[in-house]
C-alpha cells in the first residue's frame, strides 16, 4: 500500500509539474485529470487498507486492485501519448505484480487485459473509437503506432510468462525454504528434547570458560538456572567448583599437550549441595567442543550424581568388613567361653576354700561380676551374629511406631529438657511383614542413641514417609520422578541436634564392638543393621560434626494405603502385648 501511494504521487506529480511548464499552465484540462487520478488513488488506497485488515474476501480484493492499477496506467498512459507513452512500462509492472501476488493465471489475466488497453489506444488512432482527449502531442504514422502496439502486446505476454514461472519458482523456494525451516526447527527441538532427557548433566562452556548451555539435569544437580548463568564464567557462577574447573577446563593446556596435573580429562571431586541442604557427589567428564571444521572452542562437561554409587560402594565395604569381623569374632567367643566357664567354677571353689578371708572374698566377687558381664556380652554378641530369625507376620507400621514412640516419650530421664517431634501421618495404613518385636528393637535403639547423643536442650524429630525406589543391587535407590508409582518404600528418619560424628565414626558406626560411649558394647547399631537387612531393607546415616545426626530406616512395604482385613486385624491384636515389650539389652553407639 505504501508503495502504492508512492509511486503515484512520483509519476503522476512528475506529470502535473511538467505540466505545469507548458503555456497553458494549470489551466490545461490533463492538469484537472491528473490530479483526480490521484485523489482516486489514494482513496482507493485507503479502501484496500481497511478492507484487508478485515482478512475476508482477500482473493477478490486482489483482483479489484490489479484491475484498479491497470485502469489507473491506462489513464495515465492514455494522457502522456497513448502507445508512444512513456508510461506504457507501468502495465509490465502490473503483470509483475499479479505473478507475485496471485501467480501465473492472474499475471495472464493482466497481461490480456493490458493488450486490450493497447488495442483500444490503436483503434482510437486509426479512428476506429473516438478519442478520448485530444492529443497536444504529434501523432505518429498509423504503421508506426500499430507496429509500436505490437511491440508492446509482444513484451506484456513475454514479461507475463517470464513473470509467471519466476513466481512459481519463488514458490516452490518458499515452501522449500519453509520445510527447511521445519525440519531445522524440529531439529533444534529434537535436539534441546535430547539434552533435557538426558540423565546426565551437560555443562557446554566456549574457550573462555563462559557458560553456553546447561541442560536440565546439570539445572538440577548444580542447583541453577541456565537464564541465571548464561554467558558468566563457570568458576564465577560455580565458585564451590573453581578449584575442579581450573583443572578440567584451564584453556591451552589441553591443545598444547603441556605436561602436568592440570591437563586431567576427568574429575570425580565434586560436591555439590543442594537447596535442601543435601551434598551430592559429582563426578564430571570433559570433551573438547569442536567446530565443523575441527577447531576446538570450547568444553562439554559431562555430569553424573555419583552419590547413590558412592553410598553403596560404602555399604558394601561396611558389609564386607562386618562379614569378616562377625565371623571372626563369633569364633573368637565361641573360644573365649569355655575357658570363661572353668575360671567361673575354679573362682567358685576358691570361694568356698577361702570362707574366712573376707578381702579375698570380695576380689572373688569383683572377679565373678566382671566373668557374669563378659559372659552376657559374649552371649549377646552370638545372638547378633547367630542365625537369622525367620519368624515373619503382616504389621502395622503406624501402631509399630506409635506404640514404640509413646514408650519412648515416657522415658523422662532421657528426655529431660528433651524435645520430642513426630509426624507419622505418612505411615498410616501402611503395612509391613517381619519380624514386629525386632523393628520395635531397631525404632527403639534409634531414638535412645538420639536421645544420648543430645545435651540437653536439644531436639529429636521423628518421621515416616513413603516414597518411590528401586532395587539395585540389594540396595535401595530413591526414584526421582515416580510418574505415578505407587510408593513401595517406608522411610523412617530420626533426626537429632547432638554433637554429630566425623566421617570415620560415620563410616565405622554399624561395625560390631565400635562405640563411642565410655561403657558401651558397641553391639546396639551393629543389632538394628542385621535386623534392618533381615527385612530386606537398609539403614543410612547422614552427619557432620556439630551438625547432629540423621538416621533413615528403609523398609519395603507389603501393602500401601490399604485397609486391613478381619485376619490381620486379630493378628495384630494378638501380638500386641508381645509388642510392646522393648529388649532392654541393646547398646548404641
Amino acid at each position: 500500500m505504501v508503495v502504492r501511494v508512492l509511486m503515484v504521487t512520483v509519476l503522476l506529480g512528475s506529470a502535473i509539474a511538467v505540466n505545469a511548464g507548458e503555456p497553458t499552465g494549470f489551466g490545461d484540462a490533463s492538469y484537472a485529470t491528473l490530479a483526480g487520478m490521484i485523489v482516486a488513488t489514494y482513496a482507493a488506497t485507503i479502501a484496500y487498507a481497511l478492507l484487508v485488515r478485515r482478512g475476508r474476501g482477500l482473493v477478490p480484493l486482489a483482483y479489484v486492485q490489479l484491475v484498479g492499477d491497470v485502469a489507473l496506467a491506462a489513464g495515465l498512459i492514455e494522457l502522456t501519448g497513448g502507445v508512444q507513452s512513456a508510461f506504457a512500462f507501468l502495465l509490465h509492472l502490473i503483470i509483475v505484480n499479479a505473478a507475485i501476488v496471485r501467480g501465473r493465471t492472474a499475471s495472464f489475466t493482466m497481461a490480456t487485459l493490458s493488450s486490450a488497453v493497447f488495442v483500444a489506444m490503436l483503434l482510437e488512432r486509426l479512428g476506429v473509437l473516438p478519442a478520448l482527449t485530444t492529443p497536444d502531442y504529434p501523432l505518429t504514422s498509423p504503421s508506426a503506432a500499430a507496429y509500436a502496439t505490437a511491440i508492446n502486446i509482444f513484451a506484456l505476454y513475454a514479461i507475463s510468462g517470464l513473470a509467471g514461472w519466476l513466481a512459481k519458482r519463488l514458490a516452490e523456494q518458499g515452501n522449500e525454504l519453509r520445510r527447511r525451516e521445519l525440519d531445522i526447527e524440529d531439529l533444534r527441538v529434537l535436539y534441546g528434547d535430547i539434552l533435557a532427557s538426558i540423565s546426565s548433566g551437560v555443562l557446554t562452556l566456549d574457550d573462555a570458560g563462559r557458560i553456553l548451555l546447561l541442560n536440565r539435569s546439570a539445572e538440577e544437580v548444580l542447583g541453577r538456572r541456565l537464564d541465571d548463568v548464561y554467558g558468566r564464567p563457570a568458576v564465577e557462577a560455580f565458585p564451590e567448583l573453581s578449584e575442579a574447573l581450573n583443572v578440567v577446563i584451564t584453556p591451552d593446556l589441553h591443545r598444547t599437550g603441556a605436561a602436568g596435573p592440570r591437563e586431567r580429562e576427568g574429575w570425580e571431586g565434586w560436591v555439590v549441595r543442594s537447596a535442601d541442604g543435601e551434598e551430592r557427589f559429582i563426578g564430571v567428564t570433559r570433551s573438547a567442543l569442536r567446530d565443523a571444521s575441527g577447531r576446538e572452542y570450547g568444553h562439554i562437561l559431562g555430569m553424573k550424581d555419583l552419590t547413590q554409587i558412592r553410598q553403596m560402594e560404602r555399604r558394601i565395604h561396611r558389609q564386607e568388613r562386618l562379614a569378616v569381623v562377625g565371623k571372626l569374632a563369633a569364633a573368637i567367643a565361641h573360644e573365649i567361653r569355655n575357658p570363661l566357664a572353668s575360671i567361673s567354677g575354679s573362682v567358685e571353689m576358691m570361694q568356698d576354700i577361702l570362707q574366712e578371708d573376707e578381702d579375698v572374698q570380695s576380689l572373688m566377687g569383683i572377679v565373678m561380676r566382671e566373668i557374669d558381664r563378659l559372659n552376657g556380652l559374649l552371649s549377646e554378641f552370638l545372638e547378633y551374629a547367630g542365625p537369622r530369625r525367620s519368624a515373619r507376620h503382616m504389621v502395622d507400621a503406624f501402631e509399630l511406631l506409635h506404640e514404640t514412640v509413646q514408650l519412648f516419650r515416657n522415658d523422662a530421664r532421657l528426655l529431660e529438657h528433651i524435645q520430642v517431634e513426630i509426624d507419622l501421618a505418612d505411615a498410616e495404613g501402611v503395612t509391613l511383614i517381619g519380624d514386629g518385636q525386632a523393628l520395635r528393637q531397631v525404632v527403639w535403639n534409634l531414638l535412645r542413641n538420639a536421645a544420648e547423643a543430645i545435651q540437653p536442650p536439644g531436639r529429636i524429630t521423628f518421621r515416616a514417609t513413603r516414597r518411590v525406589a528401586t532395587r539395585f543391587e540389594g540396595l535401595w535407590c530413591l526414584v526421582d520422578a515416580p510418574d505415578g508409582r505407587a510408593p513401595n518404600l517406608l522411610r523412617v528418619e530420626v533426626c537429632d541436634t547432638g554433637a554429630g560424628m566425623n566421617d570415620e565414626v560415620r563410616e565405622r558406626i554399624f561395625e560390631p564392638f565400635f562405640t563411642t560411649k565410655p561403657r558401651g558394647t558397641g553391639l546396639g547399631l551393629a543389632t538394628v543393621n542385621r535386623i534392618v537387612e533381615d527385612h530386606e531393607g537398609q539403614i543410612d546415616v547422614e552427619s557432620a560434626p556439630g551438625e547432629g545426626a540423621t538416621f533413615t530406616v528403609s523398609l519395603p512395604l507389603a501393602t500401601s494405603l490399604g485397609t486391613r482385613s478381619g485376619a490381620f486385624a486379630a493378628l495384630s491384636s494378638a501380638e500386641g502385648a508381645e509388642h510392646a515389650r522393648v529388649n532392654p539389652h541393646a547398646e548404641g553407639r
